[in-house]
């Protein structure tokens, strides 16, 4: 049996599971969904197309925070651009967990004050995922556009959440990484987090650097070890391949708003897709009439940058659902 197509616990991701892929459909519970809260961003990443734009108006990210706990939201991501820039980060976390959504997540660069993160954190963020593209103040300088002082308190930040709750670290390769990417596993491995996601831009590449990180090592970081697996078998994270599913069944149960409207998925919003449609009470109803149309193999976006776990997700679907499929 390949890394690949084990069972979806292997991959190191909580909300992706054998028992969520069993049962999805338009009307079970929702299982992970993605808030794209704004578009600014305090960083100018070069691999990031996100440094200006709105803020997500607050009551608006309220209704549709109420709309997925109507449908018993397992797990709401808060992302950007940068969410901690938001001014009313805070009260919607509470908002959150007044909503009994279950888990909630944070995607950030790790820059603001740990008084905020701490706040954050005793506010209900049990899962934060903060990004580090350097092991050293020079190189994260040049990458992020902000002074080396920056990286000192990004890393000190990492190793204080770390200590509160679940933390992984999001590292992405590019060209003015990629030759000191090992480098960088080995320095967030030692900051004390849960786990490392390593993924190449999607302008640079589909696959990882070879990286010869001990097995001892990675066996204790569950996504780490998936992705360096399939490495090994020449696999990429990015991308369709042959006998990949013929639906993305993740549209059941999963999706990403940003502003009015909701997409397939962060990557497909990101890569410049069309959204669904309209985020509102038929969002389900439009996602599986989406999925029924959409064909992945026939839509560029979804061919060259679907991310492994969507891939792997899907595939195990139809392994449980063989009727689907036939």
């Amino acid at each position: 049996m390949t890394a690949v197509n084990q069972p979806l616990e292997h991959m190191g991701f909580y909300t992706m599971t054998d028992e969520r892929c069993r049962h999805t459909s338009r009307t079970s519970r929702l299982g992970r969904c993605v808030l794209v809260l704004t578009e600014r961003c305090n960083f100018a990443c070069p691999y990031c197309r996100s440094h200006e734009g709105e803020h997500m108006p607050t009551e608006r990210v309220r209704s549709v925070m109420r709309l997925w706990a109507e449908q018993d939201l397992f797990a709401l991501l808060f992302t950007g651009g940068e969410p901690t820039v938001h001014p009313d980060l805070l009260d919607l976390v509470e908002y959150a967990k007044e909503l009994n959504i279950e888990r909630v997540g944070l995607a950030t660069n790790g820059s603001a004050d740990i008084d905020l993160y701490e706040r954050l954190w005793k506010a209900g963020v049990d899962d934060f995922s903060i990004s580090l593209d350097a092991d050293n103040p020079e190189d994260a300088a040049t990458l992020s556009g902000r002074p080396p002082e920056t990286w000192r308190k990004v890393v000190e930040n990492i190793r204080q959440i770390a200590r509160l709750t679940r933390t992984t670290v999001g590292f992405v390769i590019d060209e003015h990484n990629v030759a000191r990417a090992e480098a960088v596993v080995r320095f967030a491995l030692s900051l004390g987090v849960d786990d490392i996601r390593v993924n190449p831009a999607a302008q640079y590449s589909t696959h990882l650097p070879i990286m010869d990180i001990e097995p001892e090592l990675s066996s204790r970081y569950p996504n780490l070890r998936w992705r360096l697996r399939n490495r090994a078998q020449g696999l990429g994270v990015r991308g369709l391949r042959a006998g990949d599913a013929s639906r993305c069944w993740l549209a059941f149960d999963e999706m990403t708003v940003s502003g009015e409207y909701h997409y397939p998925c962060f990557v497909y919003m990101r890569e410049g897709g069309k959204p669904i449609g309209r985020i509102g009470p038929d969002v389900r109803e439009q996602r599986e009439r989406w999925l029924w149309q959409h064909q992945p193999a026939n839509d560029p976006i979804c061919v060259h940058n679907c991310a492994d776990c969507c891939s792997a997700f899907n595939r195990r679907f139809e392994d449980l659902h063989p009727e689907v499929s036939a």
